[in-house]
């Protein structure tokens, strides 16, 4: 596998140094960072949804996170 993280609104890490294929042999394709990683992330993240509801949802969320900033008010 690799691991993949996201570091703030447009930046993030992919660590794919010890990434393995399905006949048991390990690749190394390095650690990816910035925005290609950020992009990577969200992709990843994504392709990851059952529903359509949430594949809507999610991407609308984004938006609205991105115009208006996170919203700490429940806290």
């Amino acid at each position: 596998m690799g691991s993949m993280a996201q570091l703030g609104w447009g930046k993030g890490v992919v660590d794919m140094t010890h990434v393995g294929n399905p006949h048991g042999k390990e690749l190394a394709f390095g650690t990816i960072s910035g925005p290609l990683a950020f992009l990577m992330w969200r992709g990843g993240y994504f392709t990851r949804q059952l529903s359509w509801r949430n594949m809507v949802l999610i991407p609308m969320h984004w938006f609205k996170t991105m115009v208006f900033g996170r919203d700490i008010s429940r806290f």
